[in-house]
């Protein structure tokens, strides 16, 4: 890797970074997440590490890759990335993965827990484990996939989908998590977020 000195406007997600690079994290998405697609001058798996270093850096679309990352070699060097992918490949990334691929990323995501999540080292002889498990709504627009009118409260005939996600509340850790469409209820889900988080935890 080149070296370089800069500033960076995340220079704390630099660490972040680079604990990463130490401790292979991403290694498990490159092994087993194999979205079909020409690669040109990035790999699939990079275009997914930019898209994270963008959610981690404050993005909230796509887009803001450009004005977040690409400009930032600072941090594109802490997570190991010379160079930054353009926002519009990404999305072309995003759009080529299937549903495969999206049990694929959720197989690498259990590796990395059960290697490194507190949870899964919880020693079950001394305490019991605490597992939270809750609907979260998450607003959207008509044209959002899966979208539906449904529950969300404070806010009235809006449209959107639920997270249901399961936390290990003694180490504010994030066991497992899935997106359903607006109209489910926590009792409709329970059962399979209860099975995806025993599976996480063996």
């Amino acid at each position: 890797m080149e070296k370089y000195t800069g500033f960076s406007g995340h220079a704390s997600l630099a660490g972040v970074g680079m604990w990463m690079n130490e401790n292979q994290i991403w290694k498990a998405m490159e092994e087993r997440v194999k979205i079909k697609q020409k690669v040109i001058k990035h790999r699939p798996t990079d275009k997914l590490k930019d898209l994270l270093i963008n959610i981690l850096a404050g993005g909230h679309a796509i887009a803001d890759v450009n004005n977040r990352v690409r400009v930032d070699k600072t941090i594109q060097l802490a997570f190991g990335r010379d160079i930054c992918a353009e926002q519009s490949t990404i999305s072309e990334t995003l759009d080529a993965s299937t549903a495969e691929n999206v049990l694929e990323f959720g197989d690498a995501l259990k590796v990395i827990y059960q290697k490194h999540g507190q949870g899964y080292q919880h020693t079950y002889e001394n305490q019991c484990q605490v597992l939270d498990i809750d609907l979260s709504a998450m607003l959207s627009g008509k044209q959002a996939e899966g979208a539906s009118k449904g529950y969300f409260s404070g806010h009235e005939n809006r449209r959107g989908r639920q997270l249901g996600r399961v936390t290990a509340s003694l180490y504010d850790e994030i066991v497992c998590e899935k997106l359903y469409p607006g109209t489910v209820q926590l009792e409709k889900n329970l059962p399979e977020l209860i099975k995806m988080a025993e599976n996480v935890l063996d």
